[in-house]
Order: C-alpha cells, then sequence, then structure tokens
C-alpha cells in the first residue's frame, strides 16, 4: 500500500496535526487575558492561508441535466463505461460522474496522475488535447476495444473539430438533455491497430520505441515498420519479434528499414537488444530508454467491382 501511495498525500496529515496543535493553543484553560491575542494570531495565520484571487478563480459547478443517476439509468443502462467530452485536467466529466450518483465508470478520468499501464495512448492525447491526429479513428477504437468503453458522450464546450472526426465514424448517436451519445459497436466489428508497451506516440508518422513494444492488430492487415534513423549510437540493435508463430530476429543499423507485413489476429511482442537514452530530456526527470522508430500503419484493402 504504501508503495502505491502518493508522497503528496502525506501533507494532509501535516495540516491536520497543525490543526490540532492550534485548537489546543487556543483552548488552554491557563491563557488567562492572553487568549484574545491567541485568537488574534490564529486569524492572522488564517489571512495569510487565503488564496490570492488573481491567481485562483472559483468556477461554478458544471451542472448538466442529464447527469442523474436515473436519467443515466434509463439513457446509458447499469454499469456502463464512457469517455467522457471534454476530456482532460480541466474537464467537467468527474464532476457529472459524481451528479450522476457514480453510476457509471469512466475512461480517461483526470486522477491527477497518468498510470503508466496508461500511457502510451495517442487516443488520450488526441482528445485530451482536442487534436485530431492522422490515425485519429484507429487510435480511438483502439483505446474503446480495449477499455470495454461502452459510449463517448460528447458534452457543451467540446471543440467542433473533434465532434466532425467522431461523427465521421458513423456510428449510432442519439441525444439526450444536450448530451451526445456516441454508442461504440461490439468488439467484434471494430478494426484496428495499435503499438503499447514501451512506446512514445506523437504527432509524427514514426515515433520512438524503448526496450519492449506489443503489437496487436483486430480485424485488419498492418503493415510495421522499423528504422534506425536518428539513432545516435552506430552499433545495430538486435530485434526480436515474438508472435503465435514463433521467433524472429533481424538488425536494425541507422541506415536500414524493415518493413513487415502482419496479418488481422497478430499479437506480436517486438523486443530490442539495446537502447540509449536522449541526449536532451524533454519532460522533467524523464529519463528514457530510447532503441529504433517504430510505426504501424493499417493496410486498406479495396473491394474489386465486377
Amino acid at each position: 500500500m504504501i508503495r502505491s501511495a502518493l508522497p503528496t498525500r502525506f501533507t494532509m496529515y501535516v495540516s491536520l496535526c497543525a490543526s490540532i496543535v492550534t485548537a489546543l493553543y487556543l483552548s488552554a484553560p491557563d491563557a488567562g487575558r492572553w487568549r484574545p491575542w491567541r485568537y488574534l494570531l490564529a486569524a492572522l495565520a488564517g489571512l495569510f492561508l487565503a488564496p490570492n484571487l488573481r491567481t485562483y478563480v472559483w468556477a461554478a459547478w458544471p451542472k448538466q441535466p442529464f447527469f442523474t443517476s436515473t436519467n443515466v439509468f434509463h439513457a446509458l443502462g447499469p454499469n456502463r463505461n464512457v469517455i467522457i467530452l471534454p476530456l482532460g485536467a480541466f474537464g467537467p466529466g468527474m464532476a457529472w460522474q459524481l451528479d450522476a450518483g457514480m453510476t457509471f465508470t469512466q475512461s480517461g478520468g483526470y486522477v491527477g496522475f497518468t498510470p503508466k499501464g496508461e500511457t502510451g495512448w495517442a487516443a488520450l492525447d488526441d482528445l485530451s488535447q482536442n487534436a485530431v491526429s492522422p490515425g485519429f479513428k484507429n487510435s480511438v477504437t483502439a483505446y474503446c476495444a480495449t477499455h470495454r468503453v461502452n459510449y463517448i458522450l460528447v458534452g457543451p464546450g467540446t471543440p467542433a473539430s473533434l465532434i466532425s472526426a467522431i461523427n465521421a465514424f458513423k456510428w449510432t448517436e442519439k441525444f439526450d438533455h444536450g448530451i451526445r451519445i456516441v454508442r461504440v459497436p461490439p468488439s467484434h466489428k471494430l478494426k484496428y491497430s495499435y503499438i503499447k508497451g514501451d512506446y512514445w506516440p506523437s504527432p509524427a508518422k514514426v515515433n520512438w520505441m524503448g526496450r519492449t513494444a506489443h503489437v496487436v492488430t483486430h480485424g485488419e492487415s498492418a503493415v510495421l515498420t522499423l528504422q534506425g534513423t536518428g539513432r545516435p549510437i552506430r552499433s545495430p540493435v538486435r530485434i526480436t519479434l515474438t508472435d503465435q508463430s514463433g521467433q524472429t530476429s533481424f538488425v536494425i543499423t541507422q541506415t536500414s528499414t524493415k518493413a513487415i507485413q502482419l496479418s488481422p489476429g497478430t499479437n506480436m511482442t517486438v523486443t530490442a537488444s539495446a537502447t540509449f537514452v536522449p541526449a536532451r530530456i524533454i519532460h522533467n526527470g524523464d529519463h528514457r530508454h530510447l532503441s529504433v522508430l517504430i510505426s504501424l500503419h493499417p493496410v486498406t484493402v479495396r473491394k474489386s467491382s465486377s
């Protein structure tokens, strides 16, 4: 339990101890004529704890008539898992979930930090940053399927570009009390592919992989591309592919590119024999171990006309 605790949460106990000390200080029976001065000192301390209204602005509670326990039950059914838009730290999703009596769960809700297992999902970056990347449909579909999302709830404040991109999915929609309810099709009807593990997605066509990544295709073929362009270390790296049929190994140098055709239903592990740490750290304290550039692109099969 202590390994999973957040260090910042322990500051609450500092405040609790300070409150107890203050209460004992003010209620001491031997304070005598100094008691008013003690209360004045406590009042001054409280004044200095008041927030700076130029920096912190209190916002109104984002009330929405859709999010009541009764209405959510009739509109979605029991025990549904949803994505709420707008998404992100300043989105209203957590407040709406509370208003609904916690009658549903949500994926992508703000919890103060991103759990390690949830990093690397391009869909979260797009939805939280209100961006539509080239692989938007594939990344959102993969995220919904792997997280068992039943609905995407599009609320007020969602950018029009994001709404248009979701409308292009052609998934079943309906409106209820100002909320656009987009039903995610059953998993067996979805087509998607994704990379998970030591992988850092970005809007670029290819992105960096670390030591190990997992590649999955569902309902469609895809092309997995690995290349060493930009790798600062001259020594080659050996890549091992492990899937249902066994293992395959090959070497990637600074100038080589390898493209692998993947069939539908592939579940492959990609392992690099060596990694390096970038010279310029992008994030605070982030020492990412990188190996090769990796990309995964679905293959669109054109139907022949007779």
